[in-house]
């Protein structure tokens, strides 16, 4: 019995060290440490941008600015810091899983061609707003649509491109997603 009470001890000892101690972190590179104050600073750039963005609209408007370009500087600095949320955010996030640094590296290729194409898309109704000429009536019209229309067509090309580029180089790899069950916020914003 004592034997008995002995084990039933080192067993519940076991079982509390084990609900105490978290899961061990994947450990990031020493490339993967320094590269995280670029991407602390990259973030706080995109946050700044996109809230500098409205005042943007504001100043150029006191400036003499058309409304039309007030809304393109807006979305330009929208833009911007989006593309260094998608930029930095991915090769973090890779990071950050523990991936080898070469995969990171190949990734990046591909993670600042898809910001390009969304800062394409976000930047696509300044096509608009900058391409039309009331003086020239209906063919600046055709004009700009056809414009617009291609601009979207080359940035979903490249969003597309960049996503097969990941997936291919994440099973050339062996690089697997999180094994995290998928919730529905993250269905919805995926």
């Amino acid at each position: 019995q004592g034997t008995e009470n002995q084990n039933n001890k080192t067993n519940n000892e076991v079982e509390n060290n084990e609900k105490q101690q978290p899961k061990q972190k994947l450990q990031m590179s020493e490339k993967g440490k320094k590269f995280e104050k670029k991407f602390f600073a990259a973030m706080a750039i995109g946050v700044f941008l996109c809230i500098f963005s409205v005042a943007t609209l504001f100043l150029s408007q006191l400036l003499g600015a058309s409304e039309r370009v007030s809304v393109c500087l807006l979305l330009l600095c929208v833009a911007v810091g989006v593309f260094l949320f998608i930029a930095f955010g991915m090769k973090y996030d890779h990071y950050k899983a523990g991936c080898p640094d070469e995969f990171v590296d190949i990734c990046q290729k591909y993670a600042y061609i898809l910001a390009v194409g969304v800062a394409m898309c976000i930047l696509s109704p300044c096509m608009i707003l900058l391409g039309y000429n009331e003086e020239h009536g209906h063919h600046s019209e055709l004009l700009t649509m056809t414009l617009f229309f291609i601009w979207i067509a080359v940035a979903v090309l490249l969003i597309v491109f960049a996503g097969l580029g990941v997936d291919k180089t994440k099973k050339q790899w062996d690089i697997k997603d999180g094994t995290e069950k998928e919730t529905w916020q993250d269905k919805a914003c995926g």
